[in-house]
């Protein structure tokens, strides 16, 4: 298990035992099911889905969102792969996963966006916000007005690193969402999302994905863990031309998401829906009994104006 994961289980332990609970009132992990969501990339077609509106808590799958509005930044040309990015007292405050930089040190956005995909480290991500948008509240501030334009709903962040706040919320429809149009509108940055690993001196960091290494295609995109989320993972796979992404959330453990990802995967590449609806009308569906719904959905992209 990955360092960081170690000190976020040690913290939830901690947690529980001053609160005399485990059962806090916002660990989503509590609900009897968890979110997920397949979708081809190719034809917007869902292949399987639950809960797909329900709100969760992102954890690291944030990041995401934070290379977006660099992405959007890169492209006003505001700043270059090659801008600086400077580590702060603010920046090195943030709880583990961490580089643990000294304050004044110098990279550049390049290597602070592989970075924040491969290790996932918060003090980067928030260093970062800061170099690009003056301060972590104008970057955030960014980052709630590209989620509201591309019509993520259900979304809503107070940070750039996923590090758990009750008012930090998405839902595996607007990750799809968001995953998508990563791929459509930066495909030059797609390489950020399937680094193996990076090395800094003598240490080599390896990518949290365990799916890049164990599952045939996989080219994304993010993990993440809080402990009042349980594991998450968007990931990215391309078979035989086809592209699915799947959202998974809330599982118990790294390898039980890897599982569930994987498995879903495996069986909707062979799958070929035979109904749709339009998916963003999916948003009445917490009204609707279950039994009266398809399965199958019209994944539609709107609100897509650069």
């Amino acid at each position: 298990m990955a360092y960081f994961i170690k000190i976020e289980l040690i913290a939830c332990v901690i947690a529980a035992f001053i609160s005399n609970t485990a059962a806090h009132a916002d660990d989503l992990r509590k609900q009897p099911k968890r979110p997920h969501l397949v979708v081809d990339m190719n034809t917007g077609e869902v292949l399987s889905h639950e809960l797909a509106f329900a709100r969760w808590a992102p954890a690291s799958l944030t990041k995401m969102m934070t290379a977006y509005t660099v992405f959007r930044t890169l492209q006003l040309q505001s700043i270059t792969m090659d801008s600086p990015v400077r580590i702060s007292e603010h920046a090195i405050s943030q709880p583990p996963s961490k580089m643990g930089f000294p304050v004044g040190t110098i990279l550049n956005i390049e290597t602070a966006l592989k970075i924040i995909m491969v290790k996932s480290a918060n003090d980067i991500s928030v260093a970062l916000a800061e170099s690009t948008s003056g301060s972590e509240e104008q970057f955030v501030a960014l980052m709630n007005s590209h989620a509201r334009r591309l019509g993520m709903i259900d979304s809503h962040f107070v940070n750039p690193h996923g590090l758990h706040d009750a008012k930090q919320f998405t839902s595996a429809r607007d990750m799809a969402l968001l995953t998508l149009q990563l791929t459509k509108e930066f495909p030059q940055f797609a390489n950020f999302f399937n680094i193996p690993a990076i090395r800094f001196g003598n240490r080599r960091l390896r990518n949290h994905n365990a799916l890049l290494r164990l599952f045939d295609g996989t080219n994304g995109m993010k993990t993440g863990y809080v402990c009042a989320s349980g594991f998450n993972v968007a990931v990215r796979v391309k078979r035989n031309k086809r592209n699915l992404v799947a959202i998974v959330f809330g599982e118990k453990s790294g390898l039980r998401r890897n599982l569930k990802a994987a498995r879903l995967l495996q069986e909707n590449f062979g799958k070929k829906p035979d109904a749709t609806i339009n998916f963003l009308t999916l948003k009445i569906a917490r009204l609707i009994p279950k039994n009266l719904m398809t399965l199958q959905m019209k994944f539609v992209l709107v609100s897509m104006q650069h």
